[in-house]
């Protein structure tokens, strides 16, 4: 039977996406977190399995802007040791949260490609 992790073990899963931000509790529910924490703790999760490649859809759809900006420098941060993340979003204009001077020239925004 697996026991409920402490706080401790949830801390040091949620570290490498959470940096500085504080961790959820181990008894915390998750129904209880903010948007962006709840997308930040699904991705912890993830990491678990030590993949090489994750995707995170719809980042736009998160509504709280100090949220999305939290989650765009985890994101960032996960580039940063060597993860490739690919992410989706309905809006063009969440592409500007890169921080690219310019975009890539594979990279059509027209309706008309």
């Amino acid at each position: 039977m697996v026991g409920t992790p402490d706080d401790d073990r949830v801390a040091a899963v949620c570290e490498p996406v959470f940096g500085d931000t504080p961790a959820p509790a181990a008894k915390e529910f998750v129904h209880e977190l903010d948007e962006a924490d709840n997308l930040l703790l699904r991705i912890a999760l993830a990491l678990l399995s030590e993949p090489e490649l994750i995707v995170v859809d719809d980042i736009d759809s998160l509504y709280d802007t100090d949220g999305r900006r939290r989650v765009w420098e985890a994101l960032h941060g996960l580039t940063d040791q060597g993860l490739t993340v690919i992410v989706a979003a309905a809006s063009a204009s969440e592409l500007s949260r890169l921080g690219w001077a310019q975009l890539p020239n594979h990279i059509n925004l027209s309706a008309n490609h």
